[in-house]
């Protein structure tokens, strides 16, 4: 989940794990092939040459067979269905966790990243002057971004069923870890992976 301690997550799977990540960092390999999986080092850090922040990027990583390659030791992406019914097989199925964040922490560190940092596609210099009451009610925030990608709905009016089945799948499809508690939650991911 964005802005839920996704970046200190990968740095200690690359730097402390030293794990081979699949996530939106994989066009950046040099000689980059759209043909071929391959594994490269950025950083000191080693990925897979996927694109996994993008619908057609997990298209071309099923294409290629991501998970049958055994390439990668974690996938990063925030399209749980996308990624579930196009890179997993029953042969090679994923293990799906993610780390939670207060919601109005993680408002608030999106608020003040997205408006300073001009080197992300993301980066919104509206936010420069805008108060963070104003940017709680602008077109700027969130509506529901978790509930959404659990559940496949991006568009639309949420409902109370909507809210259930995403609470079901959280129940029974994900191992939560907790951002105020990152050093636990790490260790039980390692746990789990084991």
């Amino acid at each position: 989940i964005h802005f839920s301690g996704e970046s200190i997550a990968e740095a200690i799977f690359a730097d402390c794990r030293n794990l081979v990540m699949a996530s939106e960092f994989g066009l950046r390999q040099p000689n980059y092939s759209e043909d071929t999986l391959a594994e490269f080092r950025l950083d000191g850090s080693r990925y897979v040459n996927v694109e996994l922040n993008t619908k057609e990027g997990i298209l071309r990583a099923a294409r290629l067979g991501l998970a049958d390659s055994h390439l990668a030791d974690v996938i990063i992406s925030p399209y749980v269905h996308n990624m579930a019914s196009s890179i997993f097989t029953k042969q090679n199925p994923g293990r799906l966790f993610t780390i939670f964040r207060h919601p109005i922490d993680r408002a608030l560190g999106m608020y003040h990243y997205l408006a300073k940092a001009s080197w992300d596609p993301l980066y919104n210099p509206a936010l420069l002057n805008m108060s963070i009451s104003e940017f709680a009610k602008s077109k700027y925030i969130e509506n529901n971004w978790m509930t959404r990608f659990l559940i496949g709905k991006t568009k639309g009016k949420l409902t109370h069923a909507d809210m259930l089945l995403a609470k079901q799948i959280l129940r029974y499809k994900v191992l939560v870890g907790l951002y105020e508690e990152l050093d636990t939650s790490m260790a039980r991911f390692q746990r789990y992976r084991s």
